[in-house]
């Protein structure tokens, strides 16, 4: 019940302010929001498949023995020294992951809030998405991508302003936190192209041809020849590794190029292209499509696509908002409206559709939400995931 008042509460407040253009109240709803998100994530009580782990990993933290150099070894489960620093400073107060949380939830969700602020007139609009998207899996499972996300949104500002080297401080705080930031070079490297419809095509091109490449290889031995190449660092190369013999994220044989999802993501990343003479924001589009379509033969490459789902969000907005067919004008905010229903249909269907052989569902992982106020244990969602 509460993710879907929370849901349909977001859905009025975007259809109202964003598609009906209203302006009154708009910054006292923006920051009623930002709260009631915040409050939402950092008050759960085991909500998400990961946050039980980070408790028992919070609650065994050993601060008295805890020496500079931890920072650097990892431990087992390879923590980066952000994490562990942010983990020793917050355990040093208080045993209560609640503590913890707190900070997370308002790190993540400001960010994230802030980004929409700074890069869209549609803010309503990519809050909602947000909600319906990306909030469960980032507030509740992802809490050590969570921090770098948040650094990184913060970063692609200073990048489109040309500060390049804050952009690079950024990265180098998202890496502390979670070792998938090394993509981020990546942006960086865009912005020294000429920005223009013929770089962005050419690009383009080249990744059909790296698609094309990679159909026609085996890319188990061509990944476990690269990671055991010594090119790259050791630790990222046992997480690679080990995600490869995973039966659910490791290296599938089909190569699944085309889907209606995919085709539809190319529609709206066309759509805004010719649309928005944006052309960073349209790479980080591409860029969202490229690891859809990589995720479909290597599952756990979707942990990249977190740092540009944000990005792919601004651009959704902006499709919902600017959609129109020339002989129906009038009726613009009306597509709007059934356009926002199409999409919300398909995410919905993936949170309430059973996995195979099982009556579990994906929101099962974060329902029923319980508080700290109401901590009950969800055994069969921990035995199950």
């Amino acid at each position: 019940m509460l993710y879907t008042f929370s849901l349909l509460f977001c859905l009025f407040i975007a259809i109202w302010y964003d598609i009906l253009g209203q302006s009154k109240y708009k910054n006292t709803w923006y920051h009623i929001l930002l709260f009631c998100f915040i409050a939402i994530s950092a008050l759960q009580f085991q909500v998400g498949t990961d946050i039980p782990h980070y408790m028992k990993e919070y609650k065994q933290f050993d601060v008295d023995n805890f020496k500079f150099s931890d920072l650097f070894e990892g431990g087992e489960d390879r923590r980066q020294p952000g994490w562990i620093l942010l983990m020793y400073v917050c355990r040093f107060f208080t045993e209560e992951f609640v503590f913890f949380k707190i900070i997370q939830a308002m790190f993540l969700n400001i960010a994230v809030f802030s980004f929409f602020r700074r890069e869209t007139k549609n803010v309503f609009l990519c809050i909602f998405l947000y909600a319906l998207i990306s909030y469960l899996v980032l507030n509740f499972n992802l809490l050590r991508q969570s921090f770098a996300l948040g650094f990184t949104l913060y970063g692609y500002s200073y990048l489109r302003n040309k500060q390049i080297a804050k952009y690079l401080l950024c990265v180098f705080a998202a890496f502390m936190f979670h070792n998938s930031a090394f993509v981020l070079i990546f942006p960086l490297l865009v912005e020294f192209l000429k920005f223009n419809r013929i770089t962005l095509w050419m690009t383009l091109s080249l990744i059909i041809i790296f698609i094309y490449f990679l159909s026609t290889v085996d890319i188990g031995i061509l990944l476990a020849d690269f990671f055991k190449s010594g090119y790259v660092n050791s630790n990222i190369s046992s997480i690679g590794l080990g995600y490869m013999q995973s039966e659910d994220l490791g290296v599938r044989d089909e190569f699944s190029i085309f889907s209606i999802r995919r085709l539809c993501i190319a529609f709206v990343l066309i759509y805004f292209l010719f649309k928005s003479k944006d052309m960073p924001l349209a790479y980080m589009g591409f860029a969202y499509l490229a690891i859809n379509i990589l995720v479909s033969i290597f599952p756990i490459i979707w942990r990249f696509r977190i740092y540009f789902d944000i990005s792919y969000l601004i651009i959704l907005a902006a499709f919902i908002k600017d959609f129109e067919i020339p002989k129906l004008k009038c009726f613009s905010k009306w597509m709007s409206i059934v356009l926002i229903c199409i999409i919300s249909y398909f995410f919905l269907c993936d949170y309430l559709i059973p996995y195979e052989g099982s009556s579990m569902r994906y929101i099962d992982q974060y329902y029923p939400y319980h508080s700290v106020f109401d901590p009950i244990i969800e055994y069969k969602r921990l035995n199950y995931f």
